[in-house]
Parts: C-alpha cells; sequence; structure tokens
C-alpha cells in the first residue's frame, strides 16, 4: 500500500536514499559493466560465501520447521491483489473483483495454485458508522462485502482484505485503522467471511509493533473461534523492526522490505533484502517480499520472468499485482508457469540461499522435498554472462550424470554435472535438477553463448562471436547455429556455423558481422541465437538465447548536459530517473526543481539509490564533471555515495554524503571509454535511524539532484590526454613525439585525432583484415590458440616451413632459415613430412638434388656441398626422424615461433626406374605433366636460379574449429 504523504517517505528512505546529481561542466558518459556497489555488499553481508562447501545444505538446515498450530499457509499464499495496477482509482470496485474470481477459473490460474482475491486500501468509507462499525463504500461495492465474498467462495476462491495498524491506513484520504479497534473490526472481518488479513502499519502514533500486531492477532483468534473461519495474517511492517525474529509467532507472513514499484532497480533492490533471510522462512512462516508487478508494463517479459522465478526461489508469496482484465497473453505464461510454481509451492517450505553472486551473477540454490534442487541463474547486470555452478556445489550427492529441466523451455536434457548457461542481460534460467538414473534417455545439455550486447551506429557493422559448449556426457551430433535480427539487418557468419560432432566437453565457435540499416532509429534492437542438434540416440534437442543490439549516437563535440543526452539505460530504485526534476513519486513527470544547499539548478538528473544510468561515449569524450549531493526535500536519516564508471574501471567517488553535506564536485578522466555509468548507492543505510513519536509520515524523501555535462574534446592534444599518455588499442605508451604540435599535422578518424605516423588501431584500420582481439579474460568464448596447440597430435595434419634458398630476405630470415642454405632442424636440411609412416622414407630433398640408384644423393650442380648443421657437424644418417619438438622450432625476428606447417611434396621415382630388388620393366611413356601452379607465400628465389618445386599449402582458418575443452 503506498500513500501520498505517508508510504513513498516509508518506501523510499527504506530501500535507499534519494539523491541528486547536479551539472556543472563537462560530462562523458555510459559503461556497460556491473560493479559490486557497497550497498549490495551491505545486503549481502549475511548470505553465504561463495563456494562454502556447505552453503546450500546448512543454511537451509537451519531454516525453522514448525508451524503455527492452525496450520494455515503451509505453502506460500498465491492469489491477487488490485493495489499495483489500480491503487485508490475508480476502476477498484465490485465488478473489478468479481472479474478477477472468473478469470481465476478460465485461465487456469486457480488450478495452478492461485486462490487469494485480496482487496487493498480504499474498500471503505473515511468515517466509522454510529457503530463503530466499518462501512464499505457504497459507490464501489454497492451489495457490501459480505456478498462479494459470497461470490468468490461460489468460485471455489477466498477473500482478503486490508486493512492498517494504525488510526488510519495509509492512503491521503483518510480511510479508518484498526488501531483500538482491533476485536470489533476483526469479529466483522470473520462474520463476512473474510480469509486473508493484509495489516498495514501507518499512522501507527509510535505504539511498539510488536504490542500492535499481538493485539490483532489475537482478535483474529478469538473471531475465529466465533464463526469458524481462520484468517491468514500477513503482517505488513516493512521489515523496520525485523519481524522475521519474532512474526512467526503472530502470524503467517511478515513483509521484510518497503513496497515495490514497477522497474526493475526497485525489484532487484527488494531481492537483495530479502535473500539473506532464508533461514527464517518455513512451513506457515514466510518472508514476504511485497507483490508481483508481472504484467504492469514497467519492465520487460525477460525481467518479469526474472522477478516471478526469484519470488518463486525464494518461496515468497506470489500475489498478482496486475490488471488480469487486460494483461497480455505473455504475462499469463508468465503467470501462469506450473513448473516454477512448484518451486515456489514446494512442502518441503525451503527458501532457496545465495551460493554465489559475484559481480551480478547469481546462483542461488533452493532444495525440494523430492531431494532435488531449483538453480536459479540470474544475471543482475545489462549483458549477456556466463552463469556457472555445479551439481554437487547445489547440494547434490555425486552421481555419473544429472537430469536437467529446463522450467522456462520445458525441455529435459543431462549433464555431466555441470550446471551452467550464458543469461541474457537481467534474465534468469531457471534449472531443476536431480541425480536421476535415466539421464541416458535425455540429450546432452549444451551452453549456448554470446560475447555480449553489442553497440553499433547507424549503418555500422558490429562483430559477435557465439559459442555451443556441449555440457552432457555423450557427443551432440548435427550441431547447427543461427543467428536472426530484426527485418533490414545484414548478417553473415565468418566461420562455420555447422559441425557433425560435437564431442563431450567441446565447442563449436562462429564469428558473425551484424550491420544495421543506415537508417534505422537509436534504441535497442533483438537479436536471436538458436542451436539445434541431436544425441546418439537420434534425439532433437534445441538451444535459443536473445539478446540485444544497441544502435547508438555519438555526443556532439563540446560540452554537453547529461539530461540532454539520451541513454544507453537507466535503473533507479524508485520511480522512472528524471531529467532535470527530482524523483517525485512513482510516475515520470512529477518530481520538483533540482535543489541542494538551497541552490536551483535548471539542468540535472534526479535519481532514487541505488541507481545506476549509462551513457554511450564511443571513446569521443575527455572528462566528466558535476555538482552531486542529497536534495533539499530531505530527512534526517540516510546516507548516498555517487561513483563514475568509465567502461570496467570505477575512475570517480564522492564517498558517503549524507544531507548534511554541501555540494560536492565530482570531476572524472573518462578518456577513451566507449561506455560512461553514473552510479548512486545508498551508502549501506538502507532504513531509517531516529524516527520520531509520530512515525515515518513525518519523514520526507532524499531525492538526487544535478546535471552531468560531457566534454566531448575532438582535439588531437585532448585524444592523448583522453588516453591517459597510453594508446588503448596497441597497449603501449604514446611516444613524446607523438604528440601532436605546430609542425606535426594530424588527421581525425571516427572523431579521434592520431598523428599521421603512429600506426592506426588495428580495430580502427579501414582494412578488414586488420582485426584487434580483446583481451583472453574479457572474452566470454576465446579462440582456440594457435600457440597452445599440441606441436603433433594423432590424425591431425601439420604444416612445417619450406626450406628457403635465395638472397637475404626478411621473410626468409623470419622463417630461421639463412638465405641461400637449407632449413635448418632437419638432417638433410629439410624438414621431415610429419605424416610419414614406418617403413617409408618421406624425407624431402634438397633443392637441386635428384635420387641416384640405391637410395643415394648428389647435385645436379657441380658447386652444391653437403648439407651441414647449425653446429658445424655432419647431419644425422639418412634415417626417418621424429618431427622437430614446437620448443625447438627456431623463432622469428620478432621473438614468435612461425606456426606449424605441413609439407604435400613426395618423392617420386623417375619414369621407367624400379625399386631396389625388381626386375625393369618396359614402361609405358609418362604422360606429359600439368604445369605446376606457383606456391603460395614462397620466398624468393635468387637471381638465375629456378624456384624451388614442391608447394605448401595455405594454413587453414582456425575460425569456427571445434576445440576440446
Amino acid at each position: 500500500m503506498r500513500h501520498h504523504c505517508f508510504r513513498p517517505a516509508k518506501r523510499r528512505i527504506m530501500g535507499a536514499v534519494s539523491a541528486g546529481l547536479l551539472v556543472t561542466v563537462g560530462l562523458v558518459l555510459p559503461a556497460a559493466a556491473q560493479p559490486t556497489r557497497s550497498g549490495e555488499a551491505a545486503a549481502l553481508a549475511s548470505a553465504p560465501a561463495a563456494g562454502a562447501p556447505s552453503t546450500p545444505t546448512a543454511a537451509l538446515a537451519s531454516a525453522p520447521a514448525a508451524a503455527p498450530d492452525e496450520g494455515l499457509a503451509l505453502t506460500p499464499p498465491m492469489g491477487f491483489n488490485n493495489w499495483n495496477s489500480t491503487h485508490c482509482r475508480a476502476e477498484f470496485n465490485e465488478a473489478m473483483v468479481k472479474g478477477i474470481a472468473d478469470i481465476f477459473v478460465a485461465k487456469g490460474l486457480k488450478d495452478a495454485g492461485y486462490q487469494y482475491v485480496n482487496l487493498d486500501d480504499c474498500w471503505a468509507l473515511p468515517q466509522r458508522g454510529a457503530d463503530g462499525k466499518l462501512v464499505p463504500d457504497p459507490v464501489r461495492f454497492p451489495n457490501g462485502i459480505k456478498a462479494v465474498a459470497d461470490y468468490v467462495h461460489s468460485k471455489g476462491l477466498k477473500l482478503g482484505i486490508y486493512t492498517s495498524a494504525g488510526t488510519k491506513t495509509c492512503n491521503s484520504a483518510g480511510f479508518p485503522g484498526a488501531l483500538g479497534h482491533e476485536k470489533s473490526d476483526a469479529q466483522q472481518f470473520a462474520d463476512w467471511g473474510i480469509d486473508y488479513l493484509k495489516y498495514d502499519n501507518c499512522n501507527n502514533q509510535g505504539v511498539d509493533a510488536r504490542q500492535r500486531y499481538r493485539t490483532m492477532r489475537d482478535a483474529l483468534k478469538a473471531a475465529a473461534e466465533t464463526t469458524g473461519r481462520p484468517i491468514v495474517y500477513s503482517i505488513c511492517e516493512w521489515g523496520e523492526n525485523k519481524p522475521w525474529e519474532w512474526a512467526g509467532e503472530l502470524g503467517q507472513l511478515w513483509r521484510t522490505t518497503g513496497d515495490i514499484s514497477d522497474s526493475w532497480g526497485s525489484m532487484l533492490s527488494i531481492a537483495k533484502q530479502n535473500l539473506p533471510l532464508a533461514r527464517y522462512a518455513g512451513p506457515g512462516r514466510w518472508n514476504d517480499p511485497d507483490m508481483l508487478e508481472v504484467g504492469n508494463g514497467g519492465m520487460t517479459d525477460s525481467e518479469y520472468r526474472s522477478h516471478f522465478s526469484l519470488w518463486s526461489i525464494m518461496a515468497a508469496p506470489l500475489l498478482i499485482g496486475t490488471d488480469l482484465r487486460k494483461a497480455t497473453a505473455e504475462t499469463y505464461g508468465i503467470l501462469g508457469n506450473r513448473e516454477v510454481i512448484a518451486v515456489d509451492q514446494d512442502p518441503l517450505g525451503k527458501q532457496g540461499t545465495v551460493v554465489s553472486s559475484e559481480d551480478g551473477r547469481w546462483v542461488i540454490a533452493k532444495e525440494m522435498a523430492d531431494g532435488s534442487r531449483a538453480v536459479a541463474l540470474f544475471n543482475e547486470t545489462d549483458r549477456p554472462r556466463h552463469i556457472a555452478t555445479s551439481a554437487t556445489g547445489v547440494g547434490l550427492p555425486g552421481a555419473t550424470a544429472y537430469r536437467l529441466r529446463d522450467l522456462w523451455a520445458h525441455q529435459d536434457y543431462h549433464t555431466a554435472g555441470a550446471i551452467a548457461a550464458t543469461v541474457p542481460a537481467h534474465g534468469t534460467v531457471l534449472y531443476r535438477v536431480s541425480a536421476d538414473a535415466r539421464w541416458a534417455s535425455y540429450p546432452p545439455a549444451a551452453e549456448l553463448g554470446l560475447d555480449g550486447t553489442a553497440l553499433t551506429e547507424a549503418g555500422g557493422t558490429a562483430r559477435i562471436e557465439t559459442a555451443l559448449t556441449d555440457l552432457g556426457r555423450t557427443p551432440a551430433h548435427q550441431v547447427s547455429i543461427r543467428l536472426t535480427g530484426p527485418d533490414g539487418w545484414r548478417i553473415k557468419a565468418t566461420s562455420p556455423a555447422r559441425a557433425a560432432s560435437l564431442p563431450t566437453g567441446s565447442r563449436l565457435a562462429t564469428r558473425w558481422q551484424v550491420t544495421a540499416p543506415a537508417r534505422v532509429a537509436p534504441g535497442g534492437y533483438e537479436l536471436t541465437v538458436s542451436a539445434g542438434y541431436r544425441s546418439p540416440e537420434g534425439t532433437g534437442a534445441t538451444a535459443r538465447l536473445v539478446s540485444a543490439i544497441h544502435v547508438v549516437v555519438a555526443p556532439p563535440s563540446g560540452t554537453s548536459y547529461a539530461s540532454d543526452l539520451p541513454w544507453l539505460s537507466a535503473l533507479n530504485g524508485w520511480g522512472p530517473v528524471e531529467k532535470d526534476t527530482s524523483v517525485g513519486e512513482n510516475a515520470a513527470g512529477d518530481g520538483h526543481p533540482l535543489t541542494l544547499g538551497g541552490t536551483t539548478y535548471a539542468k540535472g538528473l534526479g535519481v532514487h539509490a541505488p541507481s545506476e544510468v549509462t551513457y554511450y561515449t564511443g571513446g569521443r569524450c575527455s572528462r566528466f564533471t558535476a555538482q552531486v549531493g542529497v536534495d533539499d526535500e530531505k530527512g534526517t536519516a540516510g546516507t548516498v555515495a555517487f561513483e563514475v564508471w568509465a567502461d570496467e574501471t570505477k575512475v570517480a567517488s564522492s564517498g558517503t554524503l549524507t544531507n548534511a553535506d554541501p555540494a560536492t564536485a565530482l570531476t572524472a578522466a573518462i578518456g577513451g571509454a566507449d561506455t560512461v555509468r553514473l552510479v548512486v548507492t545508498d551508502g549501506g543505510d538502507q532504513r531509517p535511524r531516529g524516527l520520531g513519536r509520530r512515525g515515518l509520515h513525518l519523514l520526507r524523501p532524499l531525492r538526487p539532484r544535478g546535471s552531468l555535462p560531457a566534454r566531448c574534446d575532438l582535439s588531437s592534444r585532448a585524444e592523448i590526454l583522453c588516453c591517459a599518455g597510453r594508446d588503448r588499442h596497441a597497449g603501449r605508451a604514446l611516444p613524446a613525439s607523438a604528440e601532436p604540435g605546430p609542425h606535426r599535422p594530424s588527421v581525425v578518424l571516427a572523431g579521434r585525432d592520431l598523428p599521421p605516423d603512429r600506426d592506426l588501431p588495428a580495430s580502427r584500420a579501414p582494412s578488414p583484415q586488420a582485426e584487434t582481439s580483446p583481451p583472453a579474460e574479457d572474452r566470454p568464448f576465446p579462440w582456440p590458440s594457435r600457440a597452445r596447440r599440441p606441436a603433433a597430435r594423432e590424425g591431425a595434419r601439420h604444416r612445417a616451413p619450406r626450406p628457403c634458398r635465395g638472397t637475404p630476405d626478411s621473410r626468409c630470415r623470419a622463417r630461421g632459415a639463412e638465405p641461400g642454405h637449407p632449413e635448418p632442424g632437419h638432417p638433410e636440411g629439410g624438414p621431415m613430412n610429419p605424416r610419414a609412416r614406418p617403413g617409408r622414407r618421406h624425407l624431402r630433398r634438397p633443392r637441386g638434388q635428384v635420387r641416384r640408384p640405391g637410395g643415394a644423393r648428389s647435385s645436379t650442380r657441380e658447386d652444391a656441398q653437403q648439407p651441414t648443421a647449425r653446429d658445424g657437424h655432419n647431419p644425422a644418417p639418412k634415417t626417418a626422424t621424429a618431427h622437430r619438438p614446437r620448443e625447438t622450432q627456431p623463432s622469428t625476428q620478432d621473438g614468435h615461433r612461425p606456426p606449424p606447417g605441413r609439407v604435400t611434396a613426395r618423392l617420386r621415382r623417375r619414369p621407367g626406374a624400379c625399386p631396389p630388388g625388381r626386375s625393369p620393366r618396359a614402361a609405358p611413356p609418362a604422360p606429359p605433366r600439368p604445369p605446376r601452379r606457383p606456391a603460395p607465400h614462397r620466398c624468393p628465389s635468387a637471381p638465375g636460379r629456378p624456384p624451388a618445386p614442391g608447394r605448401t599449402t595455405a594454413s587453414r582458418s582456425r575460425a569456427g574449429r571445434v576445440a576440446g575443452v
């Protein structure tokens, strides 16, 4: 329940403190990386450590198992509450409530487990009757509450109602609360046929929370004894007095947080507050992180699936908060997923515990009554992330393989023990994992990965990498990968997207070029990666991953205000991020002028902690400057901290600020960053302190203020300062001579100035072959490294460098051979054919030699010399020797070894010649040979010398190769 004066202040201050960002000069914008925030650390202080051996089992074992004597709510309550969709508007009435009951039956929600249809605030008149009883609003409920209860009961459902543990409810109209009227109101509810009571916390007059909620508990028990109708008791105390420690003796569920709003930031903040409380939950005693927002329009469908998954694995009450008369098919698909509901309603009653949460990649495990585990892989960040754990890591016993059930895809797989997925931004993959002796009847699980959220300007091309990894005990056959995007986009695979077989633990990696239309509008667009494959028994299986590619616009040159630039993403703890005003309430545009220390600012961003606003800068901006602080709409409690992140690096922080601190200048060098992220944390203070006697309604929310100007100086000098004296592409320091000056004109490349004699960064060079790869640790799916391949492998084809003769040439020397001499490392000056087999000689003849009868060799030129090794000794006898080990191969001038090659030349007998021991026979004349094509990449010969015979095959592309992991 929310109220204009009291509830919003309570919610915002409880969740985290609002903060403001003020503009002065210079801005530089967003970063796509997700850092660990101080608010997160505080919220998770009591969560199990990642990788602790007893994480899932020990934490769950400590959860209370006893339920209240009346045996109510042995599984988390499921139903509907109107507040999140209607608030106190006129559309909340008797017809709506009856219509929801009809939909429960018609749409199968009743069969899925939903049973409560609950009324929230605004159902009564502002004044009690002459007899002191509550009076239903005759306009909203012309037939009274009992008639509505009878109708709901006729459908096999139950009815719930709302009031407050204060003199009035939370709505500004001042509807009567139950403080001092507990016995009368409880009896009236029972007489009407009420089955569920939500008891709020507004206007409580400072009376001790335990006393107020205990009084209503006793009144409900007394009413149940007279009517025979027990009432589920929901304590809505907002978590202020740690009700999880004492409310289990009073009611069946208790709110652990402030009110939720229909935004990603609000949902995420509430989930983080509720997750560490797993040990307090159990049958008949549930942590309540507030109602569901699924379907209300403030989040994407992927975010709503995460919302529903997290609430289910936390064993939270599932109370629908959207108007089901207007719900979409996708909303019904989320709310009606019975496999996910079964996780929430499991009779064991365990709340999921955190196994790990590093860098926003969450693994949450829930023990189930049948011994299986529900495992949520939750991605908090704004880009696809690889998230992994193991079957034993979530508490399952050791086994050869496990059954892996995808609860959103409704597909069964088997896994050798790995539980992993590349999870879309803000997405959740929910598995149910069990040790199943029939694991071989399921196809192998496969992880389909994408390298991350891509950014491109209109008409530009982004390079995407995908990978499919076999996680099962058996190979995947007939593997194929497909990448699709919006109409008008050009998508091309630049490496193989198919494989006949993918062995266990191996992956198929594919590179793609994705080109946006020239006139496409800025914004996010979906890319879908799909894979198909078959098990050894022929069972088909699929994998699918939806990600986003963003069409971005670079900021203009000069100084810009953050509120004038489009952002990539904006997350806020309460309501939307506001431009040039404070946050206000939950609706957009309901804020007030930005004011810090009595000074009003015309430009800036209004945010509510925790908050993140991300901008695209494309490496063009050099500096960010702002005035930050808590705005003048403040209370006496709460702390905030402001941070600036350039790509993956935090470049500035304000430290902890309160409303007593003046506006603080924040400056950060952000040169070279593609994105800039503005982060506001709650400073670790999640709850108000020093509440007065009259309670929360006296507190005003602390809101953020400020504008973030972006300074984008495109001068060549700014470019060097932007890179902090280093070329971020080449990874080397810039020489002093590279700095442009009056006598060193510069050239502009993609908005960045570079000296003309400086090598262009490979990623910006015009040649399509000149690409640079990110560091290995930044590549989710690194390609197989040539340097890491074994020197020799059975069945593999290797290419050895050709002998090199001719004039002193850098290309010859790069292969480690002296010009005019055979290549070192071979007994006779040339490498042995690695495809040699026992009993056959495959030694290459040095150039200019011919075979004599009996196998001897001689030179065709009189000046030919017997080849010698580098140390001056004669080479080894003419016997088949092993291929030279890689570590002893010659190095190039720059210190790198050449790649292994393959010799394709063969020793041939002259026409008419016969092997030793055989009689000569008349041989037909040899047909004329076709002209030999010149060998590619051959070193130039010396003048007057014929080209060397033989050929060398070009190296195959490594892209798309199936590589063992």
